[in-house]
């Protein structure tokens, strides 16, 4: 009985955060920050799960877990349904190349400032990686959200459309470097009494990165998010027009490509975006259903697994170490600042060739973190190594960082301020051309992340 009450408490919440009512509140500022990124929810969530008031437990949270990965399930789909090969052929150089040099410095900077900050609490590497990588790849990208910014109006397609393009493709890569990086770590057995040599039955335990687990995990993630599409292709033909059987088949392949990846290792988040982009690149009328059942979806999928977020984080990280926590925050932002504020920031003002000087407010959005990131620390929560206990830091303890980060980096553009209301985000003065583009400064056929979500 527990368990149902739990279950209708997440439906009913998520449902009742997709209203038309609350959805008003994004007409001010504050209202769009709060429901936009899902913190609103996460609260929530805080608030009713096992350090609050315990209405919802972990013991029902790991039996509602298939709900669980059908939501991630959705949001990769999401992601993959974006994944067109006409968006890369007719994407601006600069999108492309923003978005993967963000990634690179992300994990690089983003990474190895977490994994500093742990290994100098007297934690070995092979426990710190995991948690390093994790943080790297959930510190790429931004929100793509602009109405929050209200305050500083945009000064055109120019900049925002470069932002949006670039944190829809880096939403692509995001999932795609989880797959490869974080999603290749095995919990290894060892004996410390031969050595550190590998052997059946061990006293101890060590977290390693397997290449042959990422090649086998890659390569089983493509043949499963294959199958799928072509599969969840053919069953929508057959579907015919009931709106009834199309949402079925739609469900059934959610759900089954998230459970098959699930029980298989993998994530969840990275089958469902091969599955999405296999179904976005196959000939078929079906796409154009698949696409608006997804968007209409889209909202109260993301704010149960918001719910489950804040359900799913340890507040107590903060009690049991105060220091490292701390320490961990301010070298993440300090990360991502340097990143987002230095790199990403420069190279679309010298893309866009605006003048130096020039003030370019809406840019202070870089910083913000990508509501992707959520998703993708909740993913790891729920994982074998993020449950491990021979990891640095938890998963639900790294969940709840990057919530904090987050938070954080959302105040930022918020409470900021542009120093001249007459130029704001001023373009070059006669843009005719732009050359180190390849393409007018509008992105309209960029991949963009919905503003709506949580993916």
């Amino acid at each position: 009985m527990r368990i149902l009450l739990g279950l209708a408490i997440l439906i009913t919440l998520a449902l009742a955060a997709s209203s038309r009512k609350l959805w008003s509140l994004r007409r001010t500022r504050l209202g769009t920050a709060l429901t936009t990124g899902g913190w609103l929810m996460i609260a929530i969530g805080m608030m009713i799960g096992p350090h609050g008031a315990e209405l919802i437990t972990h013991d029902q949270l790991e039996v509602v877990k298939p709900l669980i990965l059908f939501c991630l399930g959705w949001v990769g789909l999401m992601i993959g349904l974006q994944a067109h090969r006409s968006v890369f052929t007719k994407l601006p150089p600069l999108v492309t190349r923003v978005a993967l040099v963000d990634v690179a410095l992300s994990v690089l900077f983003v990474g190895g400032a977490t994994l500093a900050v742990v290994m100098a609490f007297d934690q070995p590497l092979w426990a710190a990686m995991p948690v390093a990588l994790v943080m790297g790849v959930c510190g790429v990208s931004w929100s793509a959200e602009v109405r929050s910014l209200a305050k500083s109006p945009m000064q055109g397609q120019a900049v925002t459309g470069v932002m949006r393009g670039a944190s829809g493709l880096g939403s692509i890569f995001a999932v795609l470097a989880y797959a490869l990086l974080v999603n290749s770590f095995v919990i290894s057995a060892y004996d410390s009494g031969a050595g550190g040599a590998l052997v059946d039955t061990a006293t101890e335990q060590a977290i390693t990165w397997s290449v042959l687990r990422m090649g086998i995990g890659i390569g089983a993630s493509l043949l499963i998010g294959t199958a799928m599409g072509v599969l969840g292709l053919w069953l929508s033909k057959l579907a015919g027009r009931g709106e009834g059987e199309f949402l079925v088949v739609l469900l059934g392949l959610v759900s089954f490509t998230a459970g098959a990846a699930a029980t298989m290792g993998y994530s969840a988040l990275f089958v469902s975006m091969l599955t999405g982009a296999v179904l976005v690149n196959l000939p078929g009328k079906a796409l154009d259903r698949i696409k608006r059942v997804i968007i209409e979806a889209e909202q109260p999928l993301a704010m149960v697994l918001m719910l489950v977020a804040g359900v799913l984080t340890d507040p107590a990280v903060f009690v049991n170490r105060p220091k490292e926590s701390c320490a961990l925050i301010a070298a993440v932002l300090a990360a991502r600042a340097v990143t987002k504020l230095g790199g990403s920031r420069w190279q679309v003002r010298r893309g866009l060739k605006i003048e130096a000087g020039a003030p370019t407010p809406s840019l202070v959005g870089l910083i913000r973190q990508a509501p992707l990131a959520i998703a993708l620390a909740a993913g790891y929560a729920l994982s074998q190594v993020g449950r491990a206990d021979q990891s640095a830091l938890r998963g639900d303890e790294v969940l709840m960082l990057v919530i904090v980060c987050g938070l954080i980096a959302e105040a930022g553009p918020f409470f900021h301020k542009p120093n001249s209301p007459a130029k704001r985000d001023t373009p070059p003065a006669k843009p005719t051309s732009t050359p180190a583009t390849g393409a007018p400064p509008s992105t309209p056929d960029a991949p963009t992340e919905p503003e709506g979500g949580a993916a």
